[in-house]
């Protein structure tokens, strides 16, 4: 059965301490050592003066967020992370949507896949794996035990992405369709 957001706990806030060391020790990685040390400082007088100021800020919207029943970080995910971000979304954010050749796919003299035959796999996975998400029959997931909010997953049929400025646009179409657009 899959979860809700409204059945899981909060997504945690990090710490400014935690948030600023990650990000020196990314720094660590591809500075030298005078620039590491100025980073430092620079890190320290963040967190003694904006940062502090900024992360408060970050606090009180993650409680708003938490009474709607919503996420601090999923607008700005959303916003950020794709509707904004102009390259094509699948083979640069999404990885998981490339798709190797099926084992079973049958190949065509030469040893090619018949692309006809593999679409329509495609479309019939798909389509299998819609009904699971629409009757909620998938389980939830998640890294390490921790669940994730699976809300999302219907929005991945009937739903398009609208370009506009300075960001796109989600349109949800009639998700009782019965087409496809290939």
């Amino acid at each position: 059965m899959q979860r809700s957001r409204r059945d899981l706990p909060s997504l945690p806030v990090p710490s400014l301490r935690q948030s600023l060391d990650r990000y020196l020790a990314s720094c660590a990685a591809v500075s030298s050592a005078d620039e590491l040390e100025r980073t430092r400082r620079l890190a320290a007088d963040f967190e003694r003066g904006l940062g502090s100021v900024l992360h408060q800020r970050l606090l009180e919207h993650a409680v708003r967020s938490d009474a709607a029943n919503a996420s601090w970080l999923e607008d700005w995910w959303q916003d950020v992370g794709y509707m904004r971000w102009r390259s094509p979304l699948v083979m640069w954010s999404n990885w998981y949507l490339s798709f190797d050749a099926h084992p079973l796919s049958p190949l065509l003299p030469g040893g090619s896949v018949c692309p006809i035959r593999r679409a329509a796999g495609l479309i019939v996975s798909s389509l299998r794996f819609r009904d699971r998400v629409l009757s909620k029959r998938i389980p939830t997931e998640g890294p390490r035990g921790t669940p994730w909010d699976m809300d999302q997953f219907p929005l991945l049929f009937g739903t398009c992405r609208r370009p506009d400025v300075p960001a796109d646009h989600s349109m949800r179409t009639n998700p009782d369709a019965r087409h496809i657009i290939v």
